[in-house]
């Protein structure tokens, strides 16, 4: 009975002790993970400052670049002032609605379009039309350019016959974004795989039923039609 005894005094120390370890290493995991965050919180801020300054750097060398460029070629300084707007599109931080002025949004689709037209010597056929009621509307971002993007990405862009077409009207807060084009040789891009479902996520969390979006493509060709009630 006595060794008995021992024995189970014994085992109960031993698992003690190993409660104690463990609760000790769970302590310094906790404070390894604190410090960690600390430390990461510290790159965040850091970053933050960063991209801070570096926008406000990098607009400023641009105008002054641009003031230079002008002077010999005012064609050269319109397409450098077109893309210090693309740039500053790209850093801009949506508001607490996470919305962006859709006005902000077409302006950046104009100038991506430009820009890409004189990327190929203007031998791209695309069409773009915007219409209606623009002011005052806001919009999450990246929606309505992501898509545009894609057709420059897989669309065929070099037959006269059939142009791309890219039409936004906006009417009573409604906005309406219709695609057409022709499918580049070997891309038939299902819904754009990732990029698509991205974006009927967001739309899904943001506008709920009201919006649809709609997509008819066979090999040759590829349709969109994009509805949101922007109020």
């Amino acid at each position: 009975m006595g060794l008995g005894s021992a024995y189970g005094f014994f085992v109960s120390s031993i698992r003690y002790k190993n409660k104690i370890a463990e609760l000790e290493i769970g302590k310094l995991q906790n404070q390894i993970a604190l410090k960690e965050l600390e430390n990461e919180k510290l790159f965040s801020d850091i970053a933050f400052l960063k991209a801070q300054i570096n926008p406000h750097f990098i607009f400023n060398t641009l105008s002054l670049i641009h003031n230079d460029v002008a002077r010999f070629s005012e064609e050269a300084g319109e397409r450098l002032l077109m893309l210090s707007d693309v740039m500053r599109f790209a850093l801009e931080e949506p508001g607490a609605d996470g919305k962006i002025d859709l006005e902000f949004e077409l302006t950046y689709i104009e100038n991506y379009v430009f820009l890409n037209q004189e990327r190929f010597n203007k031998e791209l056929n695309i069409h773009l039309s915007v219409s209606g009621e623009i002011s005052g509307m806001r919009i999450i971002p990246l929606i309505i350019i992501t898509l545009i993007e894609n057709i420059f990405k897989y669309g065929e862009l070099r037959r006269k016959e059939d142009p791309a077409k890219i039409s936004i009207s906006v009417e009573n807060g409604e906005l309406l974004l219709m695609i057409t084009n022709k499918k580049r040789s070997g891309n038939h891009f299902e819904s754009f795989g990732i990029g698509m479902k991205n974006i009927r996520k967001r739309l899904d969390l943001h506008y709920m039923s009201n919006y649809t979006l709609e997509i008819e493509q066979d090999l040759e060709a590829y349709a969109l039609r994009l509805y949101i009630n922007l109020l």
